[in-house]
């Protein structure tokens, strides 16, 4: 059953928060791990009886982030959250290459679809856009007019920007990034990133003008660990 409450967002705007029974988002997370990842009941990881490794360096982060797509107003009660915690905000992920930050996503995707379809929870569901195709797609479209290419539907919806800061400069001058997410701060639309990127290297490579505003817009996380990629 979902549950709902309210919660004063920091410009003074009330927001309905809903929330669902973590059982129940944990299932469909764990059926989404498996069929993604298709792993073999036999190898899945024993702490998460699932295919997505549940592993020392990402369990408070797996858990926290499966907390606020809960709507659990604690969600922070590990205590890992850079800034002030807060469900009405998204999520900015950082962490070293191959650490699962986009396969984790991938995976959460599905289950927010499948929450939606089952539980009309809607909590989960987001679009999923790489940088690095918006960015193609931004310079392809200038070029061939026949192409729809609407750079302003990325200014409103939630959705999960995957691999921030490994998109190329549009035309080796523009930063499109910078001008999406400042969009997207003034609109307040719920925004989740993940990157490779620290908070000081997006301060180097986007301004002030974004490292001030991402954390008004979501909720920092540091994704530590080794690269999954090459394990067996």
């Amino acid at each position: 059953m979902n549950k709902k409450c309210i919660i004063q967002e920091v410009v003074g705007v009330d927001k309905e928060i809903v929330s669902i029974d973590k059982n129940i988002l944990w299932n469909e997370f764990k059926k989404a791990s498996n069929e993604i990842l298709e792993t073999k009941p036999e190898d899945y990881c024993k702490e998460s009886k699932c295919a997505f490794k549940i592993n020392d360096f990402n369990r408070e982060i797996v858990f926290t982030i499966l907390r606020y797509f809960a709507g659990d107003e604690n969600f922070d009660k590990n205590g890992i959250i850079k800034n002030k915690p807060s469900l009405v905000k998204g999520l900015f992920i950082s962490g070293e290459i191959g650490v699962g930050k986009s396969k984790l996503f991938e995976i959460l995707s599905k289950a927010g679809r499948e929450l939606i379809k089952k539980h009309r929870y809607a909590r989960m569901h987001f679009r999923t856009v790489s940088c690095i195709s918006m960015v193609s797609g931004y310079m392809l479209s200038s070029k061939k007019d026949h192409l729809d290419f609407n750079i302003k539907s990325f200014y409103k919806g939630k959705i999960n920007f995957d691999d921030l800061g490994a998109e190329k400069k549009a035309f080796n001058s523009y930063e499109l990034m910078e001008e999406v997410l400042f969009e997207r701060h003034k609109g307040k639309s719920l925004t989740i990133i993940t990157t490779n990127l620290s908070m000081s290297n997006i301060l180097e490579r986007y301004g002030s003008r974004i490292a001030d505003r991402i954390p008004e817009m979501c909720n920092i996380l540091v994704w530590k660990g080794e690269s999954l990629r090459h394990e067996k």
